[in-house]
């Protein structure tokens, strides 16, 4: 079995840099990533950690929106490609790439105005540990901004566990498990300010991601099944499988 740093160093090892304009990359994200990226506020200036950076391109988007940043992976692939990134984008010199796990990012020195993520939380045990380096990172006033999953849907954390079974795809590591509302809580327990945001509702259109690979049709109609249970109810939205996660010092 595969370790998570071996999982994503191997998955990250083939990439090739494109370009990155904020205007344009918010307009063809999807909608949960564009609500997230919009959601950076004005970074100009400012300084920014991305947190578990993957390839780089939030590290990229920030720095071309005119912020420093600070790219931390565990991933050597990640780290390289951030880097390769960075330079293809013309913002090399904005962007500092680094191996680090996340549990050490104390140990880099600056504080940050904000810290970003995407799909990270939820790799980082033990995580009240992380809470509390998170918040000695930040400066006052400064944001964590998270785009994470969520283990608040029972159903979805059924289904979930026949992930690698019957012909159903598994993506991701070992060891990782959605953001649970118990870490949210601990997260309360340290700032003084914690918002969860659900931009939609992504719930059965994940059968099309796990079962149903590559039927575009599908794909079109369970995500419009989620787009009306969400405009007839909008309480379910808390029960999405995607959430945005801001805490301010």
């Amino acid at each position: 079995m595969a370790s998570a740093r071996e999982f994503w160093t191997t998955r990250q090892a083939e990439f090739v840099p494109y370009a990155i304009d904020p205007p344009a990359y918010r307009q063809q994200a999807a909608p949960v990533l564009r609500a997230y990226l919009e959601g950076f506020g004005d970074v100009d200036g400012k300084v920014v950690l991305d947190l578990g950076c993957g390839n780089g391109e939030l590290a990229v988007y920030a720095a071309r929106l005119g912020a420093t940043v600070w790219a931390v992976d565990f991933s050597a692939s990640g780290v390289r490609n951030t880097g390769t990134l960075a330079e293809h984008n013309g913002v090399g010199d904005r962007v500092q790439a680094v191996e680090l796990d996340a549990m050490a990012v104390a140990d880099l020195g600056p504080e940050f105005d904000l810290v970003i993520g995407k799909n990270v939380l939820h790799h980082l045990e033990p995580f009240q540990e992380f809470v509390g380096t998170l918040h000695d990172i930040l400066g006052t006033g400064g944001r964590g901004w998270f785009l994470e999953n969520s283990a608040r849907n029972p159903l979805l954390m059924l289904a979930r566990r026949l992930r690698g079974r019957f012909g159903i795809a598994k993506f991701g590591d070992d060891d990782e498990h959605p953001l649970a509302p118990a870490e949210i809580d601990l997260l309360r327990g340290r700032f003084p300010v914690v918002k969860l945001a659900f931009p939609t509702f992504v719930c059965f259109r994940m059968l099309a991601n796990y079962v149903l690979r590559g039927n575009a049709a599908a794909r079109a109609i369970l995500r419009g099944l989620d787009e009306g249970i969400a405009a007839v109810l909008p309480f379910v939205r808390q029960y999405s499988y995607r959430q945005i996660v801001e805490v301010v010092k």
